[in-house]
Formats: C-alpha cells, structure tokens, sequence
C-alpha cells in the first residue's frame, strides 16, 4: 500500500472506531450517515496530533507508486491529505523538529500534493508556495506572539481579545479595555 492508501486506511478505522452502533441505529438513511461521518471525519482531522502519528508509522519517502496514487485521489481527498501534512508539518516545526528524517519525508509527500494540486489548477485551493518554509521562516514571530500574549494573560496588561494596552483593573483580577469594551480576568484559569 502506498502512504495515501495507508492513511486513508487509517482515517477510516479512527472514524469508524468513533461510531457507536446506538449511533448508527439512530441514523434514519444513508444521507444521514453520510452526514454525520463527514462531520466526525472533519473533527477528527483537525482535533489528532498527527505528529504523534507519524512519529510511531514506519513512513519512507515517496515513490513513483505514491506519485501515481496522487493523480487518482479525489479533490477531497486530496484536500484532507494536505491539511492533515499541514497539521503535522507545523507541528514538527513548532517543536524544532525540522531537520528530523520523518518531518524532510512529511515535507516530500507535502510537494507531491502541491504539485498535484497545482497540475489540477483547483480554484477552491488559493494558497501558492511552499507552505511548509513559510511556516518554518515565521516561526520566531509566532514564537514571540506566543509568548508576548501569555505574558499578557498572566499580567492583564494586553487586552487578550484585540490586543490593546488601554487596559485599566481596580482590583488586579477583573480587567477592562477601553478599546474594544471587554472585560477578562487576569487568569483564565
């Protein structure tokens, strides 16, 4: 099996794993069951830590059988692979682990799609360029966001809904902004 063929294997048994049969008796037609799998399958797509996967498959690169699966993929198919490589991708990035053997091979399975994507000249998919190197060359400015916003968080002194230091508190827990009218707490905890 090729590793789109194997992923999708995979995706099918997350989902499938999720159905309770209660929940397929209630299901009323096949419209229905479509529907709500579809919705499970989004869920689960966007709520998995697919680094975590990756890291325990046995992945290598591609090959000329990976190449020939892409073309035979769905547009939606083809869709849910890249935002799942998207998601583990930026997850590798985010724990320095770029130069990892697993995220270079991510990243190779990562061009195939684009470039199948870009063969296919998908209107609905706008985004040019390697995702992949704008993520890893915007990761300091993320880091510092990050990290300026949970400083923020924990003092009250940045509005944590629009960013605003027109911030003011008379007890040190209850705080308001002035710009934008909201009030949060110091902790969200």
């Amino acid at each position: 099996m090729t590793f789109f063929e194997d992923l999708n294997e995979f995706l099918i048994r997350q989902v499938n794993n999720k159905i309770s049969q209660k929940q397929k008796a209630e299901l009323q037609n096949l419209s229905e069951y479509a529907s709500f799998r579809a919705n499970l399958e989004e869920n689960l797509v966007l709520s998995t830590n697919w680094r975590l996967i990756f890291d325990v498959q046995p992945i290598e690169l591609p090959t000329q059988k990976d190449a020939e699966t892409v073309k035979t993929l769905s547009d939606d198919d083809l869709m849910r692979n890249i935002v799942i490589l998207n998601h583990a991708l930026a997850s590798h990035i985010d724990h320095f682990e770029e130069g990892k053997p697993k995220t270079q091979i991510l990243h190779a399975y990562y061009r195939l799609l684009k470039n199948e994507i870009a063969h296919r000249n998908l209107d609905f998919y706008t985004a040019i360029g390697d995702g992949y190197q704008e993520y890893l060359e915007d990761r300091t400015d993320r880091l510092a966001t990050a990290k300026e916003l949970e400083s923020a968080r924990q003092t009250g002194s940045v509005c944590i809904f629009c960013g605003s230091k027109n911030v003011r508190s008379y007890n040190s827990e209850k705080w308001k902004c002035y710009d934008c009218g909201k009030q949060f707490r110091k902790r969200l905890s």
